[in-house]
C-alpha cells in the first residue's frame, strides 16, 4: 500500500516532491514507511529491496528539470589563437547531471573541460557546471565555423527483489516478482570443501542487463566468477549470463546460513542536450534535443523533462545447513 504524501516544496520548473511509502518486512507481520524522491509528472510502479528482506510497492522516479542544460560565456566570434572560455550548468537534479562537452560533435578532450564542485540545495537537489577552456586552432573551425554543445545525462536506480530460496531442511522458495534475473544449479545443502557452482541469468533485454555476484552482501572477487557469452535472439533482445564458482570455507557461514545473491542492472539512457551554438561567421542555435538510448527523438525545441531509468533487479540464494 501506498500512502502519496508529498512533503517539502521544489523549484516549480521541477515540480518533484516526496512519496511516503508503506511496506511489511517480509516474515515479521509488521509494517514500517519510508520516503523517496518523486517526479510529479511520471512514475513507474517498482519492487524496492531494503535492509532485513523488506521488500515494498513503490512509485519511483528521479528530479530532473524541464530544460536542457545552457552555455555561457560564448563570443560571437573567434578566430586562431582565441581563448574559448564558456561554461555549461545544468539543474537543479536528484541525482546531479553528469555532463559533457562536445566541439563540432565530437567529445571534447578531457584536458579541455574544467570540473567545478556540484552546489548542493538544502532539498538535496543538485546544480552540475563543467568549464571547457582551449585556445582555437584551425582544426576547430568547420567552414569558418565552430559548433559547441553540451550535453546532460541524469541516471537514477530502482530495484526489485525477484527470487529468494533457502535450501536446507525447510527448503521453499518465494515468488518470482516481475523480469528479475535467476539462479540456477544450486545444491540443497553444503559444507566446508563443497564446491559451490552456480549460474544467474538474466531476462531478455535491451540493451543487456549488467550481472553482479554477492556472497552475504559483499561483492564476488573477479577470480570467482564464470563469464559465458551473452544470447543474442533475432529481436534484439539479449540474456546475460554469469556463473560463480568457489570452495565452500567456514567462514561463508553466518548463523548457520550463506546467502548467495545476484543483481542484473537493466538502464535506459535518456540524453539531455545544450542548444548547438555555432560561432565564426555566425551564431545561430539549433534547439533543445532529447533522445533517447534506442536513438527515437522524444522532443525537439520545447520544455520537457529528462529521465534516465535503471532497472536495477536482484535475487537471493539462501544455503542452511
Amino acid at each position: 500500500m501506498t500512502d502519496r504524501g508529498q512533503k517539502g516544496r521544489a523549484p516549480a520548473a521541477m515540480q518533484c516532491g516526496w512519496w511516503t511509502v508503506t511496506g511489511a518486512i517480509l516474515g515479521s507481520g509488521g509494517e514500517e514507511s519510508i520516503s523517496v524522491p518523486a517526479y510529479m509528472e511520471s512514475w513507474w510502479a517498482a519492487q524496492v529491496f531494503l535492509a532485513m528482506h523488506w521488500t515494498v510497492p513503490i512509485y519511483w522516479s528521479i528530479c530532473a528539470p524541464k530544460d536542457g542544460p545552457t552555455i555561457s560565456g560564448v563570443k560571437p566570434q573567434y578566430q586562431v589563437g582565441d581563448d574559448v572560455n564558456v561554461t555549461c550548468s545544468a539543474g537543479p537534479s536528484k541525482p546531479a547531471a553528469q555532463l559533457r562537452w562536445y566541439i563540432n560533435g565530437h567529445e571534447a578532450p578531457s584536458e579541455f573541460e574544467i570540473r567545478y564542485s556540484p552546489i548542493r540545495h538544502q532539498d538535496r537537489l543538485v546544480v552540475s557546471t563543467l568549464g571547457l577552456r582551449f585556445t582555437a586552432e584551425p582544426r576547430h573551425f568547420w567552414h569558418g565555423a565552430m559548433k559547441l554543445r553540451c550535453s546532460a545525462v541524469i541516471s537514477q536506480a530502482y530495484s526489485m527483489s525477484s527470487e529468494e530460496i533457502i535450501v536446507g531442511d525447510n527448503a521453499k522458495a518465494s515468488a518470482v516478482v516481475g523480469d528479475g534475473p535467476v539462479i540456477s544449479g544450486g545444491k540443497p545443502k553444503y559444507q566446508k570443501g563443497d564446491t559451490v557452482d552456480v549460474n544467474c541469468t538474466s531476462a531478455k533485454s535491451n540493451p543487456p542487463a549488467e550481472l553482479k555476484w554477492y556472497i552475504n552482501d559483499k561483492p564476488v572477487r573477479a577470480e570467482f566468477l564464470v563469464r559465458y557469452k551473452p544470447v543474442r535472439y533475432p529481436d534484439g533482445q539479449t540474456t546475460s549470463i554469469l556463473g560463480l564458482r568457489f570452495a565452500v570455507r567456514t567462514d561463508h557461514f553466518l548463523r548457520d546460513e550463506m546467502r548467495l545473491k545476484c543483481t542484473a542492472t537493466l538502464s535506459k539512457v535518456i540524453n539531455m542536450s545544450s542548444e548547438e551554438t555555432l560561432v565564426g561567421s555566425s551564431q545561430q542555435s539549433s534547439g533543445l534535443h532529447i533522445s533517447e538510448n534506442t536513438g527515437a527523438v522524444i522532443n525537439r525545441g520545447s520544455t520537457v523533462g529528462c529521465l534516465l531509468q535503471t532497472l536495477f533487479v536482484s535475487t537471493f540464494l539462501a544455503a542452511l545447513l
